[in-house]
């Protein structure tokens, strides 16, 4: 866990200990109030704090857990990105050991395979399916602009920068976490 120096702890406190804001509402000012919890929107330290706040969150919920082998010297506990929160366990059991959801006194649904910013994930970490998604959808993306293709009065040079940023972006998004093995 990554923990907050001592220097920057103490020039956090001094930024939010008594706070005082105004909030225009209609048009005018309302009176002074301080902010006495969470992070001050669009302050530059705010996503720095929420990242050591989350990263303790994550760490002591997951400390029991091996979380799934990514390769044979690391194993991944969790992903998160903005408010997406995804924890991995290498069985059923160790996950509601670790730690059993619910939300509204529902139990959060298991899945076998899922999105996640775009890309599928499954419990092997592989991306085979990910990879023939995208190669079918990238396929089918081309056959809708084949008009383009044979169209003679865009230049190739046009067609090259259409082909790149419209087809190759959807067939290689999300590339660079895919592992690498021969399918």
């Amino acid at each position: 866990m990554r923990r907050c120096s001592r220097e920057d702890n103490s020039t956090h406190k001094e930024i939010y200990e008594l706070t005082l804001v105004q909030i225009y509402v209609y048009g005018e000012l309302t009176d002074s109030f301080e902010i006495k919890t969470g992070v001050r929107q669009g302050c530059v330290l705010s996503p720095t704090i929420f990242n050591y706040a989350i990263d303790w969150v994550m760490d002591t919920a997951c400390r029991h857990s091996r979380g799934v082998q990514i390769s044979p010297e690391h194993h991944i506990t969790d992903l998160e990105y903005a408010n997406n929160v995804v924890f991995f366990a290498d069985s059923v059991f160790a996950f509601h050991h670790k730690m059993p959801l619910f939300m509204n006194s529902l139990s959060i649904e298991e899945v076998h395979d899922f999105k996640y910013l775009g890309s599928t994930l499954i419990p092997n970490g592989q991306a085979k399916n990910d990879i023939i998604t995208r190669i079918t959808v990238r396929n089918a993306l081309f056959g809708l602009t084949k008009h383009l293709w044979s169209h003679r009065e865009i230049t190739i040079r046009t067609k090259v920068r259409i082909y790149i940023a419209m087809i190759d972006s959807v067939l290689l998004y999300g590339c660079k976490t895919w592992p690498m093995r021969r399918y």
